[in-house]
């Protein structure tokens, strides 16, 4: 589908409908653009009645011109949006309100347990077990706002200088060594642990006292807010795109406006005097995840939404 190609696109395209006519397929849940445009041909070709899903995860707004409005107002039977907060770029486009579907993002809690003791992890990691531990986790890349974390790491370690700090995650845009550098001009080298990539998430969120989403930008689905919570730790977020649907702010955790490394170590420095607090706000964070963000409650609602196309069509 990703071929400039046209016989390898047409010859794609024919496979497709091959495909759906000999599974009897009812309805196709697209995720890219070009997988959007290859469902909805195909369902012009098949001569049979099938529902085209399209489920969006992208940030970035539609194209706004008529092929891309007339694809998504006539030839889409419904539109997945993991946050409310992508309605309004397809209102734009003059998709009607009943043909989107906002579905969050679920998390397997059999893989987050919330009873985990931040000592134990601690002990594993061979960390110091009392010096609380701030925790921002997810690749490295500007978005996610690892220099802001730095810079609020600084203001936290004027105040409680006892405080660790974890950057866990691959390199992508940014290079630990890049990091490494800003926090030995900051002067807090000496608290910052980088952690890289690690196959179990779970295990380091389990060490972090405070958990911190730093992003500046994306975040349409913020895996990892729900992941925090699922763990039962209590989250400083920005307030960018779902980050507000998922953190409940003084309930679930802490939510700080982005690029701003003042307000979010003010947002850390209160959890981490008050840990009573900090306790309450992550269990408050895992019974909402258990509630409203598992996978269960997200294959559900995509299994509801397909039978009622099913039956409408």
């Amino acid at each position: 589908m990703e071929s400039h190609q046209p016989e390898a696109l047409l010859s794609s395209l024919g496979a497709l409908v091959s495909l759906i006519r000999r599974e009897r397929i009812q309805v196709i849940n697209a995720h890219r653009a070009e997988g959007h445009l290859f469902a909805a041909l195909a369902s012009l070709l098949v001569h049979q009645d099938v529902a085209v899903v399209r489920t969006r995860g992208d940030v970035r707004a539609p194209k706004g011109h008529f092929l891309n409005k007339f694809l998504h107002c006539y030839l889409t039977d419904a539109v997945v949006l993991p946050a409310e907060v992508m309605r309004q770029p397809l209102q734009r486009l003059g998709l009607p309100p009943e043909k989107m579907r906002v579905i969050p993002f679920g998390v397997d809690l059999r893989d987050f347990p919330g009873d985990s003791s931040p000592k134990q992890m601690r002990r594993i990691l061979g960390w110091p077990e009392k010096e609380p531990v701030v925790g921002i986790l997810g690749r490295l890349s500007p978005v996610k706002g690892h220099t802001v974390f730095l810079e609020a790491a600084r203001l936290v370690l004027q105040v409680m200088p006892q405080t660790a700090f974890a950057i866990v995650g691959h390199e992508a845009r940014i290079k630990i060594r890049d990091l490494k550098e800003l926090a030995e001009r900051l002067g807090v080298a000496h608290r910052i642990r980088f952690i890289g990539f690690v196959a179990n998430v779970n295990v380091a969120i389990a060490a972090f006292d405070v958990a911190v989403v730093a992003s500046t930008g994306s975040e349409v689905i913020c895996r990892v807010a729900l992941e925090h919570m699922a763990m039962a730790r209590p989250v400083v977020g920005t307030r960018i795109n779902a980050i507000p649907e998922i953190v409940v702010h003084e309930s679930t955790g802490l939510l700080v406006p982005p690029e701003d490394p003042r307000a979010m170590s003010e947002a850390i420095l209160c959890l981490l005097k008050n840990p009573q607090k900090a306790r309450d706000f992550g269990r408050a964070g895992r019974r909402r995840v258990m509630e409203q963000f598992t996978l269960d409650h997200q294959v559900r609602r995509t299994e509801r939404l397909y039978r009622q196309l099913l039956k409408r069509r």
